[in-house]
């Protein structure tokens, strides 16, 4: 075979694999786009939506979802005195703005910046629920980045917004003590290798009768 030959098939080889690699695309889509004529917000049969599939969403009616469910907050206010609460902290909150409001069903809607994209708009939902003094609640960013078939994650910004809501409140998770939730605060703070270590400690109780040894004096 001639040179001319052998240089044109290595031609062919090579625009073959250039052909073959793809880059990762990242597509912003918009949750109407993506589920035609899905609320993006709003009450369902008295309840908050639960989260899509693909989202970067935290609902308390996302009950199947370990990544997306969050648990009611418990208040010992009166219900009304409660909501009014509620709404102060949202409007005094200078990076939310109140969308909607239902004094009637305890419900207010306020919205914000997304941080993934950022030229997007997270939807904040409150319902409290004056049966079981609960506090019911749902953020979802509108729209997602999709890095291929993934979404690109949020870092944590729709569960850190809702933390600094249940805070200002002064509220705490339904059927979580205060102990709990100060261990919990604290081990979310520790970094992955600090977890394990902490993790890989031998531990004082006896786990056969859960006795704990007595502090020596």
């Amino acid at each position: 075979m001639t040179s001319v030959g052998n240089g044109f098939r290595k031609f062919v080889t090579i625009v073959g694999i250039c052909s073959s690699l793809q880059t990762i695309k990242l597509d912003v889509v918009s949750a109407s786009e993506a589920v035609a004529q899905t609320p993006l917000y709003g009450l369902k049969k008295g309840r908050l939506l639960p989260c899509k599939a693909k989202s970067n969403c935290i609902s308390t009616s996302s009950v199947t979802s370990v990544e997306k469910y969050s648990r009611p907050w418990e208040f010992t206010n009166p219900p009304i005195e409660e909501f009014q609460q509620i709404v102060k902290v949202l409007e005094d909150d200078p990076y939310l703005k109140v969308a909607d409001k239902d004094d009637s069903k305890f419900y207010i809607r306020a919205e914000a910046k997304s941080a993934v994209p950022p030229t997007g708009i997270d939807d904040i939902e409150l319902l409290l629920n004056d049966k079981d003094n609960i506090i019911t609640y749902r953020s979802n960013s509108r729209d997602v980045v999709m890095a291929g078939s993934q979404v690109l994650g949020d870092a944590g910004s729709n569960r850190n917004r809702l933390d600094s809501i249940k805070r200002k409140l002064a509220v705490k998770e339904m059927g979580m003590t205060e102990d709990t939730e100060v261990f919990l605060k604290k081990n979310d703070q520790l970094s992955i290798f600090q977890r394990i270590s902490a993790a890989s400690q031998p531990s004082d109780i006896n786990f056969v009768d859960n006795s704990v040894p007595e502090e020596k004096n």
